[in-house]
């Protein structure tokens, strides 16, 4: 099964528009971030602490992860929520 079901997720994540799972595992680390941003996270906590909370090791990654797939910076989304 395990080359069949790599097959498989692979052709699930592209009909998606993920060209890997590192692709789809960021998308859903920024889906948690502005769901964070959005509960008002950033009162409380800094960038850095909201990178390790949505499950980024690198703030530098999170800002240009976030950025690519919003278009935004998390300030910027923030900014744009009110």
């Amino acid at each position: 099964c395990a080359v069949a079901c790599q097959n498989i997720i692979a052709e699930i994540l592209k009909e998606n528009n993920f060209d890997n799972f590192k692709m789809f595992t960021n998308h859903l680390r920024v889906k948690k971030a502005k769901k964070l941003i959005k509960q008002g996270y950033l009162k409380n906590y800094n960038i850095e602490a909201l990178a390790k909370a949505s499950g980024f090791k690198a703030t530098n990654s999170f800002y240009r992860i976030f950025k690519n797939e919003t278009g935004l910076t998390p300030k910027m989304f923030l900014e744009n929520l009110s």
